[in-house]
């Protein structure tokens, strides 16, 4: 088996501006600064025959039309499977939403403006190029993998109300995966290439009144973690879904940067006795007026190796019964005097 090879990169995809991230359905105006860089960030592993890429980005979400473009494109410019690519985004409110169809949930702009749908188009040459980059960086490598835990900094989202209603808040009640899992990637000579780090959280410490583009708590924890471990660090969002940071929706920025310092430090820690690689001890006599003898670690060559695969299986999940047309429509007509009610007491657009 051929020794394993890993590199890693990373592509600005800040967002066109003027232009409407999704996320907050409150927010009715477009972003026109940027807090810190969107990005897409790859990682490339081979072992000769096989080879995988995993892609993370600042973005909202992705559908499942741009997903497949995409890895199309990825697969075509790079040689890698189109089986073996692994998308994930960061889920980030401060990104935008590429999507085949040009309704937003909320915005300044009621549909994607010529430059988003500009942005949309460019991305999955922009994955593409991450990867290419990537690859172009390969070098004999090896993975360790360790497992942190970040208690208090997330919690259970589906706070329940003495009068029986599911608010947005904190369920103190129910579970909450605290687990950061990391996955540490070194070169033969001991230097980062690549950290990937996973957590479960809505990236939300900054709410819809922040004015600007970035990737809220997730540019910081990598910013941590590479200025300890150096290489590329890439952030995996777990699942987020029911999960918001207990301290959320600050309506000015900071409050982003101490929770992804926090769990890059977590991070960091749990892997950080995890040496990738296999080592010796090596006894070394010193000569002294006392006999003693010094003990060093040395690397071991060569490297045992170290497997790689990769499957993709579909998942159909079971949906709740959809609501009937009338439901529906009683619906619509209640938000629809809701809102009505509210424009005549003289609610605008702003938050």
């Amino acid at each position: 088996m051929a020794e394993l090879l890993a590199g890693a990169a990373v592509v600005n995809i800040d967002p066109p501006l003027p232009a409407d991230p999704q996320g907050f359905v409150r927010r009715a105006f477009a972003v026109r600064d940027s807090l810190d860089e969107c990005q897409v960030r790859a990682l490339v592993i081979s072992n000769g025959t096989t080879q995988l890429a995993i892609l993370t980005a600042d973005l909202a979400n992705i559908d499942p039309y741009f997903a497949d473009r995409i890895r199309s494109t990825i697969a075509i410019a790079s040689g890698i499977s189109y089986d073996s690519i692994l998308l994930n985004v960061s889920h980030s409110h401060g990104g935008l939403w590429p999507r085949e169809h040009k309704e937003k949930l909320h915005g300044e702009f009621a549909e994607l403006t010529p430059g988003e749908i500009a942005y949309f188009e460019r991305l999955p040459f922009d994955y593409a190029s991450a990867v290419v980059k990537a690859m172009a960086r390969l070098k004999p490598a090896r993975i360790s993998g360790g497992t942190g835990i970040a208690p208090g900094l997330a919690v259970n989202r589906r706070e329940r109300t003495e009068d029986g209603r599911t608010i947005l808040g904190w369920n103190k009640e129910n579970f909450i995966d605290e687990e950061v899992p990391t996955i540490r990637i070194d070169s033969h000579t001991g230097d980062a290439i690549a950290t990937l780090v996973g957590f479960g959280c809505h990236p939300v410490s900054l709410g819809g009144e922040v004015p600007f583009s970035g990737s809220d708590f997730i540019g910081p924890l990598r910013n941590q973690v590479e200025l300890i471990r150096g290489g590329i660090c890439l952030f995996l969002q777990g699942a987020a879904g029911n999960v918001l940071p207990l301290e959320a929706f600050f309506d000015h920025p900071g409050p982003e940067v101490l929770m992804g310092k926090r769990l890059g430090i977590e991070a960091v820690h749990a892997v950080v006795d995890a040496e990738p690689r296999e080592m010796e001890i090596e006894r070394i006599a010193y000569g002294s007026v006392t006999p003693i003898a010094l003990y060093r670690k040395r690397v071991k060559s060569p490297q045992p190796s170290q497997p790689i695969a990769s499957i993709r299986k579909v998942l159909q999940l079971p949906l709740n019964p959809a609501m009937t047309l009338s439901e529906m429509e009683d619906e619509l007509a209640a938000k629809r005097s809701d809102f009505e009610g509210k424009k005549a007491a003289g609610a605008g657009r702003e938050i």
